[in-house]
C-alpha cells in the first residue's frame, strides 16, 4: 500500500513549520477561538503510539486556584534551580522567563497512563518507557498542529511531577 505523495511545496512548508515550532513564553491572554482546543487535542491523539496504547491524558487547568498553585510551584522550583548558579550566570538565570502561565489562555497538564489497558501491552513488554515516548509524540503532534493554526505553546518542566 502506498501512501500519499507530497509535493515539494508541502515539504517546504513542513520544514518551515518545524523551524518555527519554537517554545513560546509570551502569550496573548485572549481566549482561543471556539472549538480549536478540541480540534488540536483530536489531532494530538493521532500521534504515533506504541501498540496503539494511547497513554496520553490531557487535563485542562481551568480554575484560577489551580493556576495560581501551579505558578507558585513553578516559581519555587525556579528559585531552587537558580541556587545552583552564582555570579553573572545566576543573574542571567534569574532574568529568564521560564513560563507564560499567567498569560496563557489555556493550560494543559499532560500525563502518561502507565497502567492503560489499551493496546494490551503490545510493543512495551521489554521497553515500558515507550509509553512515555508515545506521550511525547502526542505533545509534539499537538505542538505542530497548534503552530499551523498560529497558536504558540510552551513546555513547562520545572516542577515536581508529584
Amino acid at each position: 500500500m502506498t501512501g500519499p505523495a507530497f509535493e515539494p511545496a508541502f515539504r517546504d512548508q513542513l520544514d518551515n513549520l518545524l523551524a518555527w515550532r519554537r517554545d513560546v513564553r509570551h502569550f496573548e491572554a485572549r481566549p482561543l477561538p471556539e472549538g480549536v482546543l478540541e480540534q488540536l487535542l483530536d489531532t494530538a491523539c493521532r500521534g504515533p503510539s506504541v501498540g496503539n496504547a494511547q497513554p496520553w491524558r490531557f487535563v485542562r487547568i481551568v480554575s484560577a486556584e489551580r493556576r495560581a498553585a501551579l505558578i507558585a510551584e513553578v516559581e519555587a522550583q525556579k528559585q531552587q534551580a537558580g541556587a545552583l548558579y552564582s555570579g553573572e550566570r545566576k543573574a542571567l538565570y534569574d532574568r529568564l522567563k521560564l513560563h507564560g502561565l499567567r498569560e496563557a489562555p489555556e493550560i494543559l497538564a499532560v500525563f502518561c497512563d502507565a497502567q492503560t489497558e489499551a493496546g494490551h501491552g503490545l510493543g512495551r513488554a521489554t521497553m515500558p518507557e515507550t509509553l512515555c515516548w508515545s506521550v511525547v509524540t502526542a505533545v509534539h503532534t499537538l505542538w505542530l498542529a497548534a503552530r499551523a493554526h498560529g497558536i504558540g505553546l510552551g513546555w513547562v518542566s520545572i516542577l515536581d511531577p508529584a
